[in-house]
């Protein structure tokens, strides 16, 4: 027996809306017998986010545009209708209340003025057109956010970087040579939670936050880039055994390579 829903039980919020998609993901992900950490050598996104997309509690912790971006990567991998899922994610945010329909609620009293007929219609068409707009957005507009974060921030005017002590370095120049015979060896330091992407050889290798109080290391043979980087104060960079300071000009992209460490490449 199927049991209805009363009008009056009260509004769906994100997070049930969330967990409902969230469950769908658990159980493809069980399905194919694969545990979050199986997932996450695979994609390289951090079991505890893909832990927390399954119990919809990943937007407490981060914006939209990321919890979006983490869960297409994973409904792809999975096997599910990505798209479906974002367009179904966006439209219960924001639907309308089942206890506050405009319509149910004219049911249930005496006809209105003309006045107030009138305001509920524009109330109604601007929160269709809301829905509308959101639905493009997301569709049309996650392909391009991160060309257009590089761009504006690229716009942003700063003072000449410092990036070590030797001598100054303005933001295009390289600094610190590396021996070609040498492999490149990165470490990180973060004093604080930061979100970035490590490319390694033309690799994603780490595409998540890099936690407070944590350490990882990177090597490779020809270069490493670092892209979107949210916090640079709270980064600590070591390249084979030298520290680079940038910290009093922060860059949000950083290339090494047996040349030097070019803080923004173009």
């Amino acid at each position: 027996m199927v049991k209805l829903k009363k009008p009056g039980d009260g509004n769906m919020s994100s997070q049930l809306v969330m967990g409902t998609i969230g469950e769908r993901l658990k159980s493809a992900r069980e399905n194919k017998r694969l545990s979050l950490d199986d997932v996450y050598r695979i994609i390289k996104i951090h079991p505890k986010t893909l832990e927390a997309l399954e119990k919809g509690q990943l937007e407490d912790k981060l914006g939209g545009t990321y919890v979006r971006a983490f869960l297409k990567n994973y409904a792809t991998f999975l096997g599910l209708d990505a798209v479906a899922i974002l367009e179904e994610d966006s439209l219960k945010k924001h639907a309308v209340a089942p206890g506050s329909n405009p319509q149910q609620s004219m049911d249930g009293q005496k006809k209105p003025a003309s006045k107030k007929n009138d305001a509920e219609l524009l109330r109604a068409v601007m929160m269709i057109a809301a829905i509308i707009v959101s639905f493009f957005i997301l569709i049309f507009g996650t392909i391009k956010i991160s060309q257009f974060a590089k761009n504006t921030f690229s716009k942003i005017k700063k003072e000449p970087p410092k990036p070590v002590a030797l001598k100054a370095q303005t933001a295009s120049e390289k600094i610190m040579p590396i021996p070609k015979q040498k492999a490149l060896t990165l470490t990180l330091n973060a004093s604080n939670d930061v979100w970035l992407k490590v490319t390694v050889d033309g690799k994603v290798a780490f595409h998540n936050i890099l936690s407070k109080k944590s350490k990882e290391t990177w090597r490779a043979e020809k270069e490493i880039k670092l892209d979107e980087i949210g916090k640079p104060e709270a980064l600590k960079m070591n390249v084979n055994g030298k520290d680079i300071d940038f910290s009093k000009s922060p860059t949000r992209n950083i290339r090494i390579t047996h040349e030097g460490v070019d803080l923004e490449p173009k």
